[in-house]
């Protein structure tokens, strides 16, 4: 993905109306006839994110609606990635945006089996008949033991999740959502 100027959140910031509690973008005056002054803005990309058209430079950029969220509500940009913590991708509500570096954002991701890892959550993984449990914190991989039971490799891999991070992010296992 290419870089977006500044100036592309400073064009649309001056276009849209943003409301932080919904996390809707509406046109303040619609750009082509066919629209609405305050007509819901943006389109939803493959990804499933909401982003928006901006030419500059005779260039044309395609920012996503949660960057220029953070942008309208904060007045800069973030300093890492933004990350929708319910992880639904058109929810752009400032409530649910965070700045987050790269590793924590990864681990807010819906977890899923394959042939790597079975057992359906991460940092837990099958090996010789005894669960292993692991954890990568700020580049560095921890191991946390080898269990009898994938359900005491997880509750290892949660509890350390919140010692780390502040709270556990396998969505897999019934944790009954975020904990803190």
């Amino acid at each position: 993905m290419k870089r977006i100027p500044i100036e592309c959140y400073e064009i649309l910031s001056n276009k849209l109306n943003y409301n932080d509690v919904t996390g809707d973008f509406t046109w303040i005056k619609a750009p082509r006839k066919y629209m609405k002054d305050g007509q819901l803005a943006g389109c939803i990309q493959g990804w499933g994110y909401r982003q928006f058209t901006c030419k500059f430079k005779g260039k044309r950029y395609q920012p996503r609606a949660h960057i220029l969220a953070w942008y309208m509500y904060y007045g800069e940009l973030p300093n890492g990635f933004i990350d929708h913590i319910d992880r639904d991708k058109d929810n752009n509500s400032i409530i649910n945006l965070r700045d987050v570096d790269r590793s924590l954002n990864g681990l807010n991701r819906d977890e899923y089996k394959n042939k790597k890892n079975p057992t359906g959550c991460t940092g837990v993984y099958l090996i010789n008949g005894l669960y292993r449990s692991t954890i990568t914190y700020k580049g560095k991989q921890h191991q946390l033991g080898l269990y009898k039971t994938k359900e005491e490799a997880i509750k290892v891999r949660l509890d350390y999740e919140i010692k780390y991070y502040g709270r556990n992010f396998n969505k897999s296992v019934k944790n009954e959502g975020f904990q803190k």
